[in-house]
């Protein structure tokens, strides 16, 4: 991997899985979503090649290599490092009001820029489910993780278990990334 540089890949699901069986799609995107792990190990001179997951879900390293995958129906997204690592992927749509106590406490909407938009609601979530894909717990503990600074569109810092992480957010279209940022330069690519 080229130091301090991470590359994750977004691709665009092709329009005509939407027109598969749900079980061929899902299958489908998966295969997509774990192609753009090869492409971000090229990209970082990082080989992988056993993409296994624990029972929970949670992807085990391959030779020490950690990865994180996201899918949408109209994209996928994947990365690679050499450290742990967590990605996601959302469509910025419109929420129902309870949703965002379900996302961030009172005094996190206090602290985020754009407070209650569902462009800052959706930084929010990524945000914190990059944090939580790091470190392997899932959107179990999405409200034990707390947004602590808001950097705007740049991204956030967070605090989990008395740790900060820096995340960085990426738009393209109607969609965000995010991605954990900590001491690194992220090299976002679409395909």
């Amino acid at each position: 991997m080229i130091k301090n540089k991470l590359h994750p890949v977004i691709l665009t699901v092709p329009k005509q899985f939407s027109e598969f069986p749900i079980r061929e799609r899902v299958k489908g995107i998966s295969k997509l979503s774990r192609e753009t792990l090869f492409i971000s190990a090229h990209l970082s001179h990082l080989k992988i090649k056993t993409l296994t997951q624990s029972s929970t879900g949670m992807p085990i390293p391959d030779k020490g290599v950690y990865w994180s995958v996201s899918h949408k129906p109209e994209y996928v997204c994947g990365v690679v490092s050499r450290d742990k690592i967590g990605i996601d992927i959302e469509e910025i749509r419109p929420q129902q009001q309870s949703m965002y106590s379900y996302v961030a406490s009172e005094n996190e909407w206090d602290i985020i820029k754009g407070m209650r938009s569902k462009q800052s609601f959706f930084r929010c979530w990524t945000a914190k489910e990059a944090v939580l894909k790091t470190v392997g717990t899932g959107i179990v503990d999405l409200l034990k993780c707390y947004v602590i600074e808001d950097l705007g569109d740049n991204g956030m810092i967070l605090d989990y278990h008395d740790r900060h992480w820096l995340v960085e957010h990426y738009f393209f279209g109607n969609y965000i990334a995010a991605i954990l940022k900590d001491g690194v330069e992220i090299l976002w690519h679409i395909i």
